[in-house]
């Protein structure tokens, strides 16, 4: 499993409330600036730029944001037989392609 948590930390993502978001686009040539909408019926997208935090800042790289791929995670993670009882029971519930990969990560355990 790879560690994305550790590199969104590196930008400032706290201005878009993730909760709310119904749609959220983003470019391959401007990574750094995300557009979302909180409702399906909305015409206009907000935008907000994602810079990295001014602690993580470098010299290098002449301004140009470069993203690398999160290394996996070191420790296994484990899930709790509660949330594993949760998830077959819903199993029956789930779009085939979901049900297959709750089935492979209930499996680990």
């Amino acid at each position: 499993m790879k560690d994305y948590q550790s590199k969104a930390n590196q930008f400032q993502c706290n201005a878009i409330p993730f909760a709310k978001v119904k749609v959220l686009r983003y470019c391959s040539n401007n990574l750094m600036v995300v557009q979302y909408k909180t409702s399906f019926s909305e015409k206009d997208w907000l935008v907000v730029k994602i810079k990295r935090q001014s602690k993580l800042r470098s010299s290098k790289g002449g301004g140009r944001s470069q993203l690398t791929m999160p290394a996996k995670f070191t420790i296994e993670q484990k899930i709790s037989k509660e949330k594993v009882n949760d998830i077959k029971s819903m199993l029956a519930f789930m779009p085939e392609h979901d049900r297959k990969y709750m089935k492979e990560v209930i499996s680990k355990n």
